[in-house]
């Protein structure tokens, strides 16, 4: 539709009953409209005269939004009279010039602006030698590609152009962009629509949407302030997993299309939980006590602090039978060795057992215990043992320095502290000179420690300690060169590395022939 600001019209116009009359004064001139839907295949019959012509500013197909200015220019070859109609998508056609009289070769022009509706306006314009008759308006609105028949020796044109509703751009806005939620619970989200400028857009129909869960509604209108809620409902679920919330306003109303997601962690009611044990195992004589440590900690590797474990055993016993974890998600125990009289394998078991948010768990782990066989003088095997906090050996003669202290051993026993100037002097007979002879030490060491072991002050022999603890089933074995020994009494000498000034803790040699 076309506003007109100057129209050259001044008639009354009598309609008959089948047609529809609207006057819509534009500047001091009325403009008449009537209601007929144009067929396009219709339209693009009407022939094109070269004595008649019709265009507009842009051109032909050309694309105005409403409220754009517009002009029309239009002309004849012959002097005579003009008529122009304007025909809208609506359905409306408007006469935009009524029997305007107009010279030989005359070139007007129509100044207006564009209002409208968005779709296709097609102009048409009618050259008659004669004004036409009030009666004959509705017969060429109906078929102008009639015209020949109703007008001898008048002529028609046409030309069209598109009309578009100019747009606000929008931005729709989703509140949390991102939340965590437990499976099976709610959650309340709210959606904003506004304008460029931050006014909100209200009436406006949201459209939601979620790939893993339900929604409370899926299609939303906006208050006064441009918000709209909804409710969101997380699967239940045992494993974590994401959703996607999608909210899209398709545009109308002179605003543009827009639209907003938001990401959902769905995170497992009850999270998974495990056991590490320290050792893996283990094994001891009757007697012995062993420290063993379990960590407690999430599917994620992070230590549970503050958590009971409780230890059980098919054999022996423990100092406790619940550990609450530290900080670091530990806790320890000590195992006590029982009497066995034969190797006997035993488990020990520490066991979480759950609570709201974490899942129950348990670890279980083995040792063997081995029994032991009382060791009598022989000049085939001699021994010294600190396990039991004092020197037990087996040796001619055995003097030592140092200190015997605690908590070098996997079994929790002692060991002689031996730091430079410390040393154990040992003396022994295997008799005469044996083909063979094996020396075994449970000692330890930080890294880089050695322990110097010396026969009768002859080549000395350096063992490398690189255990952090002393492991009952891991003692260092060496072959002592048989050239080190002498017939009848030897002399062992142990020392610390002195070069190194780094202490290291012995609690058992013994030297089989």
């Amino acid at each position: 539709m076309i506003r007109k600001k100057t129209v050259f019209l001044s008639f009354l116009l009598m309609i008959l009953g089948i047609m529809t009359f609207s006057a819509i004064s534009v500047g001091a001139q009325p403009r008449v409209t009537f209601r007929f839907n144009l067929n396009p295949n219709v339209y693009i019959s009407i022939p094109r005269s070269p004595s008649v012509n019709i265009s507009v500013d842009r051109g032909e197909d050309a694309t105005y939004f409403i409220g754009d200015p517009i002009t029309i220019r239009y002309g004849a070859s012959n002097a005579g009279y003009i008529n122009i109609f304007d025909y809208t998508s609506d359905g409306g056609v408007i006469i935009l010039v009524r029997d305007q009289r107009i010279s030989s070769g005359s070139n007007l022009a129509l100044n207006s602006s564009v209002s409208g509706p968005a779709g296709v306006e097609r102009l048409i314009i009618l050259y008659t030698p004669k004004p036409v008759g009030d009666n004959q308006i509705q017969n060429f609105i109906e078929s102008p590609h009639q015209s020949g028949r109703q007008f001898p020796l008048s002529a028609v044109n046409r030309t069209h152009f598109n009309v578009a509703a100019r747009t606000r751009s929008t931005i729709l806005s989703l509140e949390p962009s991102s939340f965590t939620i437990e499976p099976g619970s709610s959650y309340t989200m709210t959606a904003q629509l506004t304008d460029a400028n931050g006014r909100p857009l209200r009436g406006a129909n949201l459209n939601w949407s979620t790939d893993n869960g339900s929604l409370s509604s899926y299609n939303t209108i906006t208050d006064p302030n441009g918000r709209s809620s909804v409710d969101y409902y997380a699967p239940n679920t045992t494993r974590p997993s994401t959703a996607v919330i999608s909210v899209n306003f398709s545009g109308g109303g002179g605003a543009s299309p827009s639209n907003v997601q938001s990401t959902v962690n769905i995170i497992s009611r009850t999270r998974p939980s495990e056991i590490i044990m320290n050792p893996t195992s283990f094994s001891a004589r009757p007697g012995d006590e062993v420290r063993i440590t379990a960590t407690l900690r999430d599917i994620n590797g992070n230590p549970i602090n503050g958590r009971t474990l409780y230890w059980t055993t098919d054999l022996g016993s423990f100092n406790k039978s619940s550990v609450a974890t530290d900080s670091s998600g530990r806790a320890t125990v000590i195992y006590y060795a029982p009497d066995v009289s034969d190797v006997t394998t035993v488990s020990v078991t520490a066991e979480f057992r759950g609570v709201t948010g974490l899942g129950a768990t348990t670890t279980t782990i083995s040792g063997i215990i081995e029994p032991i066989f009382p060791i009598t003088p022989t000049n085939t095997l001699y021994y010294f043992d600190f396990g039991n906090g004092a020197a037990e050996h087996n040796f001619l003669t055995m003097r030592y320095t140092g200190n015997l202290v605690n908590g070098f051993s996997l079994s929790d026993t002692y060991s002689l502290e031996i730091l430079s100037g410390n040393n154990v002097d040992l003396t022994f007979s295997p008799g005469s000179i044996p083909e063979k002879a094996t020396l075994f030490i449970w000692a330890q060491g930080d890294s880089g420690a050695r322990v110097r072991v010396t026969f009768n002050n002859r080549n000395p022999l350096n063992i490398n300690l690189d255990s952090s603890i002393i492991e009952p089933d891991n003692p260092k074995v060496v072959n002592i060169p048989i050239q080190s020994l002498v017939e009848g009494n030897n002399r062992l000498r142990i020392e610390g590395d002195a070069a190194r000034r780094r202490a290291i803790h012995i609690q058992r040699l013994v030297i089989v022939f």
